[in-house]
């Protein structure tokens, strides 16, 4: 009897959980080249970090962090402190959520008013522009997809531009750091409404 309830309770209440999941905004701060540890000391309430556990020799030098998202703008932060010096790419994502053949889902999150104290950080508000209409002093990560990330412009909560990322669209920028020296991250999301 105990197997049929268990068994009726994950069928009833794990898509439920699950479901918070697919609206999460993701940040990566990642280390790797410099092998710089993070470690994470403070989030905004609802978030939440792990090292990269799917590859156990980024570990120490790669952070996911995920906050909850709605539909509405919200603030988050994230405060860590690296235990060297040189760079750390911050990687604007959408949640993991793998859907057929494995592939993760286009889960769209906007991102604007970047912040970063402890470090030097370009464009956070996504204002200045390439002709090509790409926000400067980001980049996009080479990942295999036609399905890309963009500047949006208008309903920003700070001036006019922003970005819509996915897991497998991000925009990224290196920030120096210091080792011993803590650095905040404040940012503005929210889940991109469907078009």
């Amino acid at each position: 009897m105990r197997k049929v309830v268990w068994l009726l309770w994950m069928l009833v209440w794990l898509p439920a959980l699950q479901a918070d999941e697919r609206d999460d905004a993701r940040i990566d701060l990642i280390a790797e080249k410099d092998q710089i540890e993070i470690v994470v000391q403070k989030m905004s309430e609802g978030g939440t970090s792990r090292h990269a556990d799917w590859r156990k020799e980024l570990a120490p030098y790669y952070i996911a962090a995920v906050f909850p998202a709605s539909k509405e703008w919200k603030t988050g932060f994230i405060n860590f402190l690296p235990k060297g010096a040189g760079k750390v790419v911050l990687n604007l994502a959408g949640p993991n959520i793998k859907g057929k053949n494995k592939i993760p889902e286009n889960i769209w999150i906007a991102y604007d008013d970047i912040k970063v104290e402890g470090a030097a950080l370009e464009n956070g508000s996504f204002e200045s522009l390439h002709p090509s209409g790409q926000p400067k002093g980001w980049h996009m990560p080479p990942y295999q997809t036609d399905i890309v990330g963009s500047v949006k412009k208008g309903g920003a909560p700070e001036g006019l531009n922003y970005v819509v990322v996915w897991h497998n669209s991000r925009y990224a920028q290196a920030l120096t750091v210091t080792e011993g020296k803590p650095v905040t991250l404040t940012f503005r999301y929210r889940l991109e409404p469907e078009s």
